[in-house]
């Protein structure tokens, strides 16, 4: 179990595609004081956001428009899209049993 944050990002973009641009990103706001960050009202309003009925506010975390873009970019290149479509579809990606994965499945709609 570990804690999720700016150090997280790091340490888990370090060891598994380690991109420069976002180590870059998240060791410069993980110096940041949230209090500092909340006090520049264009980023507070630019990382909250509403569509579709879904409310995300991410100004109180450590965290700007560049770590998201960066986190994005990182989704993007891990393709990431297409491995959680492998996953609602049943494909076993589970390589280490060699199955589906059941994330899922536990939460199907009945």
């Amino acid at each position: 179990k570990f804690a999720a944050g700016p150090v997280t990002v790091v340490a888990l973009a370090t060891f598994c595609f380690r991109p420069p641009s976002l180590i870059r990103v998240c060791t410069a706001v993980c110096c940041s004081h949230l209090k500092d960050l909340m006090s520049d009202q264009a980023r507070c309003e630019a990382l909250i956001k509403e569509d579709l009925g879904l409310y995300t506010d991410f100004s109180r975390q450590r965290m700007t428009q560049e770590t998201i873009k960066k986190l994005m970019d990182l989704a993007h290149a891990a393709n990431l899209k297409g491995k959680i479509e492998a996953m609602y579809s049943g494909e076993h990606i589970n390589s280490t049993e060699d199955r589906a994965v059941l994330h899922v499945a536990t939460r199907a709609r009945r």
